[in-house]
């Protein structure tokens, strides 16, 4: 099961909407990566670019299909692009998800601390609630 690079798709924003994620500001910003079976949308990540960072977006996977190992494949593979890409960390916001990531060496930390660039997406300025956890993965070698 490989992620592939998707444009943004009614099935995407279906999936994000049926997952309860915030859908209103996806666009073409966003690098999205699908996992599809018998032609449906059951996974899908985003990598939004900021500057020298990146914001990883709407980790979804269908319902149906969750605790099948969806949400690792997508995340390992968000991480390994934001990493050939040369970001030197990637970011998320959070309400339900923290523990998830914190497997994957995501670290909580003070949203002002994020650098200006992703302060400045509309996850961080609008979409997300302030209540969210901002975590923090350091990609430099």
């Amino acid at each position: 099961m490989k992620p592939i690079v998707s444009p943004l798709t009614p099935g995407i924003i279906h999936l994000i909407r049926l997952t309860h994620l915030p859908s209103d500001d996806l666009g073409d910003h966003i690098r999205f990566f699908t996992i599809t079976e018998n032609n449906q949308i059951i996974g899908v990540a985003g990598l939004e670019p900021a500057g020298s960072d990146a914001l990883l977006r709407s980790v979804a996977v269908h319902p149906d299909w969750q605790n099948r190992g969806i949400g690792k494949v997508l995340t390992d593979e968000m991480v390994a692009q934001a990493r050939q890409s040369g970001y030197q960390s990637l970011w998320l916001l959070t309400t339900t998800a923290e523990r998830f990531f914190l497997r994957y060496g995501f670290e909580k930390t003070d949203r002002m601390k994020a650098p200006e660039a992703i302060r400045q997406t509309s996850e961080f300025k609008s979409v997300c609630p302030s209540s969210a956890a901002c975590m923090k993965l350091d990609l430099t070698p």
